[in-house]
């Protein structure tokens, strides 16, 4: 499989959110309602307190809490509350004395501190319903009464003041679900029944929708930056969500839930929230040891303004690559690539799967994506990822075998190799290091080369097995007839003469090293085996054999003209050659692709039918004598 040689420096994930504790909440009651206005919160008590339901202060600057009165309505329990266009919606619930069911509606202005009393619905009086505003309408229904749950659908027109009975919701009765409105859409969910649904204001139908928060009941819930989140809640069977589930986000245009910084202190059951200014606060309600009164705060706004996610190099070719990511919400992308080392080209709003064309074969990239906020004060971006387009060889381009499994390094270690006079010092490597690049130490075919290894160790030395193979064929794997080294008992310097086979392919090889305990004679994982010890990856460029002496003159002057090159191209000399030549054109696999006899230096040679890539010319005399030249098409 041919694969590309990629480099992931960073890949994006959510920025670190945390949620910031304030001070404790004055009261440890649930079911309580509250709204966000203007650097305050105005939050009305879920339980009566003496025959009221008292009315608190939250002042954001000072994080301090202060009572300023009292609702004015029957004092009640397990009511609901709503905010629209900076005022406040509140009522039904339990009454505190008789235990009635309320149908009442009132409305809160905390412009000016008032309660003013809105019709009544017709309807039967109910406990935690839900209720939603979209377009000056209140949607309100399902709920619970002493004669059990509900699934009627009521709306209130806030401006005519007039309620009016709708479709019922489908999917069952039930009681304290999750709701919250987006666009022209209501969203209600939950409630001890197992799935969500979607009203349309407009069309007036019902829709399912992705289930994943399943039967969840008794959270709170809000709508924010276009879309839908819920907090906290327990399960069917009234045990505190999971804490990875206690915060979550509805995306409306994909119909995909997320999970989101899990909440402190885990789930609670029927807790309060309110945004202010783009912050969540949430307090009250019961967690798992009982009353919570802590409070919290969340930034939404850099919840909303993410990196792009999950970016990623598919399907690598010579001169182009596929990239992949996930786009941000509510934001602009940029794609940033280059060539390694030089200047960045932008992309504005690309697609999420984008083609770049026009690489060089062989060459190392890298890209990143930046993503604007939607207020324009931040740009956040994904880190680099480099990746090597194809036609460097098989060492590079070919996709090898996994590593044995249990390799850790520590107590003995691969410290250094020499090849010729390629030196490579690495120390321990924590078990396997690749060094692959396509700068090689190059090798002729037909011809050896002095290899040595010095071990390391933690501690005392010790005997141990090194193997080595390097794939001669370039056919991707480490056959038995590739193995070059085979010694047991090592532990000091050691040295051999490697001889290249004249069978071997020309082009740019793998070679890999084991040291270690237990060694296998496979270079490769079998099933499961656990191994001691470190592997290192690197490559090696076989070029043509030098036949019968290569004449110095020959092999010092001629070159290729152009290269990179084009439809066409021509051999040159600095110095007059004569005679005729041969030219064989051998690609990274080792494979004869083209051959050209009775040539003249400077003559014209046809290359249309190359296919972009590196290649290696074999350019052979009368003589016999024989010249390798690499070339990139």
């Amino acid at each position: 499989m041919l694969m590309g040689f990629l480099t992931i420096y960073g890949m994006s994930q959510l920025l670190a959110q945390e949620w910031e504790q304030l001070n404790n909440c004055p009261f440890y009651l649930d079911h309580s309602y509250a709204i966000g206005y203007e650097g305050k919160a105005y939050v009305i008590e879920g339980v009566s307190n003496g025959g009221e339901n008292r009315m608190w202060q939250y002042t954001v600057a000072t994080d301090s809490w202060s009572v300023i009165g009292s609702f004015p309505g029957a004092p009640r329990g397990i009511a609901i509350g709503e905010v629209a266009d900076d005022k406040f919606y509140f009522g039904f619930g339990t009454h505190a004395q008789s235990g009635q069911s309320l149908n009442d509606l009132w409305v809160f202005d905390p412009a000016d501190g008032s309660f003013t009393e809105l019709p009544s619905c017709p309807c039967q009086g109910r406990s935690h319903p839900s209720l939603a505003i979209n377009n000056n309408k209140i949607y309100m229904g399902t709920g619970s009464t002493a004669n059990g749950d509900l699934d009627d659908w009521w709306v209130y027109d806030i401006i005519a003041q007039t309620w009016t009975q709708k479709t019922d919701m489908p999917g069952g009765d039930r009681h304290h679900p999750f709701f919250f409105s987006l666009d022209d859409k209501v969203y209600v969910g939950g409630g001890h029944v197992y799935n969500w649904l979607e009203w349309d204001t407009v069309s007036e139908e019902w829709t399912l929708i992705n289930g994943q928060p399943l039967a969840r009941v008794a959270g709170t819930q809000f709508a924010y930056g276009g879309k839908g989140f819920l907090l906290g809640g327990d399960e069917d069977q009234h045990v505190n969500v999971a804490p990875e589930e206690s915060f979550m986000s509805y995306d409306p245009a994909a119909d995909e839930w997320e999970n989101l910084a899990a909440l402190p202190n885990g789930s609670r059951w029927a807790p309060s929230s309110f945004v202010l200014d783009g912050i969540v606060y949430y307090f009250g309600g019961y967690d798992d040891d009982g009353p919570d009164n802590t409070m919290w705060k969340f930034n939404l706004n850099e919840l909303l303004c993410q990196p792009a996610q999950n970016p990623s190099v598919m399907n690598v070719g010579e001169d182009n690559v596929e990239l992949s990511w996930f786009a941000s919400s509510s934001s602009t992308d940029v794609l940033k690539w280059r060539e390694v080392g030089s200047s960045w080209n932008d992309v504005s709003n690309p697609t999420a799967v984008f083609q770049l064309e026009d690489l060089e074969p062989c060459t190392e990239y890298e890209f990143l994506l930046e993503t604007s906020c939607a207020d324009g004060t931040e740009v956040v971006s994904t880190e680099a990822i480099q990746f090597l387009t194809l036609g460097c060889g098989a060492c590079l381009d070919l996709e090898f075998c996994q590593i044995p499994n249990g390799l850790a390094g520590g107590n003995f270690f691969i410290e250094e190799i020499v090849i010729n006079d390629f030196v490579s010092t690495t120390g321990d490597d924590g078990g396997y290091g690749n060094f692959v690049a396509s700068n090689s130490e190059t090798i002729a075919i037909g011809e050896s080369f002095e290899w040595s290894m010095q071990p390391g160790f933690t501690g005392a030395s010790e005997p141990l097995n090194l193997r080595m193979w390097i794939d001669f064929n370039a056919d991707g794997a480490f056959d038995a007839a590739e193995k070059v080294v085979d010694n047991q008992g090592v532990e000091s310097f050691f040295s051999k003469t490697i001889e290249v086979p004249q069978t071997a392919s020309v082009g740019i090889s793998r070679m890999r090293i084991i040291y270690g305990s237990g060694l296998a004679a496979a270079p490769c994982s079998i099933n499961g085996l656990q191994l001691s010890g470190e592997i290192e990856d690197y490559c090696i460029e076989l070029t043509a054999a030098n036949i019968s002496g290569l004449d110095d003159f020959t092999k010092e002057f001629v070159s290729v003209y152009p290269n990179p090159i084009g439809d066409s191209f021509q051999l040159q000399s600095s110095f007059p050659q004569e005679g005729i030549f041969t030219v064989r054109i051998i690609d990274i696999t080792g494979k004869v692709v083209a051959e050209h006899n009775g040539l003249e230096m400077e003559q014209t040679i046809d290359a249309k039918s190359l296919t972009s890539g590196i290649y290696f010319l074999q350019v052979e005399d009368a003589e016999k004598n024989v010249q390798s030249i690499k070339v990139v098409r």
